[in-house]
């Protein structure tokens, strides 16, 4: 098949990926499996200037990079456009059978303009399907973006939803019915090897320390001040326990201000700008993940956990449950709650990290596997093609 795959363009974008960032995982992920089964994949993403290739080929993929402002509200329109004008000359000579967009904004300007090609649209948002009016944007900002997501949900040829609970929000937000064909539940995925690949050893200090570890975005949904509060209470110098922080965000300053106050700055880090390589080594080297946000969709870092063979500590909410096995590959906690975080965090010991990422494993390879979900893709992929 000829498959195009559209990334969100934003300035965090970069394929492959150097400072994570879920949906460029995800493409990465997908595009080296689909193209290592002989199909030809154009992936369109953001210019970077720190990336040693903008165009050309790069690991099977034809990669096509485009130039856009930094300005954050316009980027993605002028980055939408001039993808258009690549993949028109490619319609023209006959080498997409079909577009694959990741980013509700991009998939609304491509869609109206390629209205008759197979086109599919992944759904990573959680801030208009599920979080309260004005709680992640402004309420201006949250109807324009309003508009974009129901545009490309209503005229996308094939939804893929990487949660079931994503899927039933998605449902009530447009009247699907249950029988609809359109909507397909997808769960994320990452590839195994390339974060195996990317997981060099840390020095010998790091490497010997015990240590909780956040990794993602530093914004008030992913409830970041609960989690040092309560590290901060429960774990005094004497433990020798640590806590890294990894992500940049908007409370980077609030957060290590917190930490200052809480008389943590001995025992709780917070590291921005880390590369994908240094990231992984933290995350294979730590006692276990932990995750206290509100507002999740499903988070690809649990599944980096799990193929690195840590388990996780995640707040109670549906995307979460849907990965993570209560007391099997990690704990559950009340996300309000900090005594329900500080008595999850005591149990996790050695003993239990080993145990339960293991038995988190292989879950990861028998249901989260590149292979089983680029399968299942490719299927998708056909079908939408051979009913268009």
């Amino acid at each position: 098949m000829n498959i195009c795959i559209v990334s969100s363009g934003t300035i965090r974008d970069s394929i492959p990926p150097m400072y994570g960032g879920g949906i460029q995982n995800y493409i990465y992920s997908i595009s080296t499996f689909l193209a290592s089964k002989g199909h030809n994949v154009k992936v369109f993403r953001r210019a970077s200037t720190n990336f040693r290739i903008q165009n050309g080929n790069y690991n099977c993929l034809e990669i096509y990079g485009i130039k856009t402002i930094h300005n954050a509200l316009f980027s993605t329109f002028l980055f939408s456009l001039k993808v258009i004008r690549k993949i028109n000359k490619l319609v023209k000579k006959g080498e997409i059978e079909i577009i694959h967009v990741n980013s509700r904004v991009n998939a609304t300007i491509l869609r109206f303009f390629f209205p008759h090609i197979p086109f599919i649209f992944t759904e990573h948002n959680w801030d208009i399907i599920y979080a309260p009016i004005g709680y992640a944007t402004s309420p201006l900002l949250y109807y324009s973006l309003l508009f974009f997501e129901l545009f490309s949900l209503n005229f996308s040829s094939v939804i893929i939803c990487l949660s079931r609970f994503l899927c039933s929000r998605i449902r009530s937000l447009i009247n699907f019915e249950k029988k609809n064909t359109r909507l397909k539940q997808l769960p994320n995925t990452i590839n195994e090897m390339l974060i195996n690949e990317s997981s060099p050893p840390l020095n010998d200090e790091l490497s010997t320390e015990k240590y909780f570890l956040y990794i993602g975005r530093l914004e008030k949904e992913k409830n970041l001040s609960t989690l040092i509060k309560t590290f901060a209470t429960t774990f005094s110098d004497t433990n020798k326990i640590k806590l890294y922080i990894i992500g940049t965000g908007s409370l980077n300053e609030y957060l290590t201000k917190l930490i200052s106050d809480q008389g943590a700055i001995d025992r709780i880090f917070i590291k921005d700008k880390l590369s994908n390589k240094k990231k992984n080594s933290y995350l294979k080297n730590c006692l276990c993940l932990v995750l206290p946000s509100f507002y999740e969709v499903m988070p690809t870092v649990i599944l980096e956990a799990y193929a690195l063979r840590k388990p996780v500590i995640a707040s109670n909410i549906a995307p979460h449950r849907e990965l993570v096995r209560n007391k099997i590959t990690g704990y559950l906690f009340n996300p309000n709650k900090e005594d329900n975080l500080a008595e999850m965090l005591n149990k996790m010991n050695d003993n239990n990290s080993n145990m339960m990422g293991m038995k988190a494993y292989k879950i990861f390879k028998k249901t989260y596997s590149v292979k089983n979900i680029g399968e299942k893709l490719v299927s998708i992929y056909k079908r939408t093609i051979y009913e268009k």
